[in-house]
């Protein structure tokens, strides 16, 4: 078949029949049921990180409170009626970062566990050196799935260990 300038071009696709298809459809692309209703405690600077994880847990059904450093994530715990788990990134600014805000936390609350994030690469790299018992380590990044799905596992994990 060859081709001209100024005329026009028929095609035509043949391809195999299939049997079991099933549509898609905006039904098929929804999220599953929610899988918690747990309150985690987001802690991030970068804003449009701190959203993604919040509405991502929120879309799952958790209950999500949320703080941009160290400091005010201490705030919000304090004004808070119970926090299941801590989801923190490793480097914030200020003076407090995410490993010492955890261990700050995990005194006021023994049963504390928490996902503790980050995207440098000498951090993801050596995360059983630098990581605390009772922190998972989460390496950026990550999409909403895998996010959901730790979350899920450590709060799992928390309930076999302390009864919660």
């Amino acid at each position: 078949m060859a081709s001209y300038l100024g005329k026009s071009v028929a095609f035509r696709v043949y391809l195999p029949a299939l049997s079991n298809v099933q549509p898609v459809g905006p039904a098929s692309l929804a999220p599953p049921a929610p899988s918690g209703k747990e309150t985690i405690l987001v802690v991030d600077d970068e804003q449009a990180v701190r959203k993604m994880v919040v509405l991502g847990l929120q879309l799952y059904g958790y209950h999500v409170l949320e703080a941009s450093d160290g400091t005010e994530a201490i705030r919000v715990w304090d004004a808070a009626d119970g926090i299941d788990l801590l989801f923190t990134d490793m480097r914030m600014p200020g003076k407090i970062n995410g490993i010492e805000l955890f261990e700050m936390l995990k005194a006021k609350d023994a049963s504390l566990i928490g996902i503790i994030s980050s995207g440098y690469s000498e951090e993801t790299l050596r995360p059983r050196e630098l990581v605390p018992p009772d922190l998972t380590f989460l390496p950026k990044p990550y999409d909403v799935k895998t996010l959901v799905g730790t979350v899920r596992n450590c709060l799992d994990i928390k309930r076999v260990r302390f009864g919660s």
